[in-house]
């Protein structure tokens, strides 16, 4: 079906879907009258143009039959689909269709449904920039326990990165967390990484490489932040650059070379500048390393300032991103479910 998208030809995508109509209905699911009208509503939304709450209708409906037809592949796609549209544009729905689509895959196998493992990642993401650790913790493990699949190897890799983070961030463990973003060397050397692969050698470096400066081993977390730096830089990866800039500012803080912590601060800065995406930023670390070298350097006002910038752009970053606000939305859509058990009871 995906191949006739592309050809973007109406009249041959209504043929396909037609064709699908007439399919015997085997297994007594819908699953070839669901699938038709699946297709046809996202080609109309996706290549079409078409609105996105009408595909948004389109889909409940299609949940419903779903569900009275006990069809738990086909209602998983479709909640998947409802989680992806609604999470950028409406955040309240999102959770609620992300703790659906949660409940859903449990009835699900991964041979039951190929993009299981793609599945839990996007969960396990949305969890993540929400700071929900535990809950993103356990979807990438769940991902990594099982056999490395090629055409989606982007997100075990993504997996076993976040593992990294999150081991570094939440748990304090840096000993877990190299652990974790060496997992990257290990499949480029075991499988080979098909795509980016010098790139994703060079983020698992410059992760490592923080880390070093986190505990204190300045001399080669410089060698392995300036390794990255010349891969990300030359792709312009502006938010890896960024938080790159920031860590070797801090490591030539403590060597004492603060003109290369001057500079490396700058280049920061002018990342920051010009990343598309410098409002998701958490801006916490760009103050606070710069309040690091204005104490190193002896300029206490000049430092104390950036102490206070650091607080209130972290504050203002977490208004957004905060876990307690996901725990609410979850707390009321559980009492929802309370209420239509009662009804049907």
């Amino acid at each position: 079906m995906v191949a006739l998208l592309d050809l973007n030809d109406v009249g041959l995508m209504q043929y396909s879907v037609n064709l699908l109509r007439k399919l015997p209905d085997v297994f007594h699911n819908g699953q070839w009258q669901i699938e038709a009208d699946y297709w046809a509503a996202y080609y109309n939304y996706g290549w079409q143009g078409g609105d996105s709450a009408v595909f948004m209708d389109e889909l409940k409906e299609m949940l419903q039959r779903s569900i009275a037809l006990h069809n738990p592949v086909w209602k998983v796609r479709i909640l998947r689909e409802m989680f992806f549209i609604s999470i950028g544009s409406d955040e309240t729905n999102g959770m609620i269709y992300a703790r659906q689509l949660e409940k859903a895959l449990d009835l699900v196998t991964p041979k039951q449904y190929p993009d299981y493992a793609e599945c839990k990642f996007n969960l396990g993401m949305m969890y993540l920039t929400f700071n929900d650790y535990l809950r993103s913790e356990k979807y990438f493990k769940d991902i990594i326990r099982q056999p490395l699949m090629k055409p989606i190897e982007r997100v075990f890799l993504h997996s076993y990165n976040n593992l990294g983070l999150i081991y570094r961030d939440f748990y304090r463990d840096y000993n877990k967390s190299n652990i974790w973003f060496r997992h990257i060397f290990d499949i480029q050397k075991r499988y080979g990484i098909d795509e980016n692969s010098e790139v994703w050698v060079a983020i698992a470096n410059g992760n490592l490489g923080k880390n070093d400066v986190l505990t204190g081993n300045y001399v080669r977390g410089e060698q392995l932040l300036l390794k990255s730096y010349a891969v990300m830089s030359a792709i312009k990866d502006y938010e890896y650059v960024f938080s790159l800039g920031l860590y070797l500012g801090e490591d030539y803080c403590f060597q004492k070379r603060f003109d290369k912590a001057r500079h490396f601060i700058q280049v920061a800065d002018t990342c920051l500048k010009k990343s598309e995406n410098s409002q998701l930023i958490n801006k916490f670390s760009y103050y606070l390393t710069l309040s690091k070298y204005y104490a190193a350097t002896h300029q206490a006002e000049m430092s104390m300032k950036y102490v206070n910038k650091a607080l209130v752009a972290d504050a203002d970053f977490k208004r957004h991103y905060d876990r307690s606000r996901f725990l609410l939305l979850e707390q009321k859509q559980g009492q929802l479910e309370q209420e239509i058990e009662k009804e049907h009871a």
